[in-house]
């Protein structure tokens, strides 16, 4: 789905209704494979809870999210 997300309206509307389903029965919505500007904006803008993808970016193997996390808590 965020492949189309900005060019095909009914792609957009059926996220949103989606999204929109999961916070009504209490469940976070996350997306993946959000890779552009454009998608964030429209996933944000539909009440998306997280994202993943490129446009936050790259994949990260486990030894450097280990990193990562003992760096961000200097």
């Amino acid at each position: 789905f965020t492949s189309r997300l900005a060019t095909d309206a009914t792609v957009r509307i059926l996220t949103r209704s989606a999204i929109t389903l999961m916070h009504d029965i209490d469940i976070t919505v996350t997306a993946t494979g959000v890779g552009q500007e454009d998608q964030f904006d429209i996933l944000v803008g539909s009440g998306c809870d997280g994202f993943q993808g490129l446009f936050m970016g790259p994949a990260i193997s486990a030894d450097e999210l280990t990193l990562f996390i003992k760096d961000s808590e200097k």
